[in-house]
């Protein structure tokens, strides 16, 4: 359970430095444009983002709360 701790804290750190990089959102902004403008890409790509959206979040917020109730050992 400490492996999955530290595994999904660094997943959202790494997610929190991604989202603050300009290239990345510029990407995000380039594939998101690209499924509006397909037929089928209008019906998917509102749900697909939210859930991308939240998954994200629950991460940041729990590498957040990670290291907020972190306790280190010196043993």
């Amino acid at each position: 359970m400490p492996m999955l701790k530290v595994l999904l804290s660094a997943a959202g750190f790494l997610l929190f430095i991604l989202l603050c990089s300009e290239e990345f959102r510029k990407y995000l902004l380039h594939y998101w444009r690209r499924a509006l403008a397909s037929s089928r890409g209008k019906y998917w790509a509102y749900p697909v983002a939210a859930a991308l959206a939240l998954a994200a979040a629950g991460l940041m917020l729990f590498a957040l709360w990670s290291l907020v109730t972190a306790t280190f050992s010196y043993d």
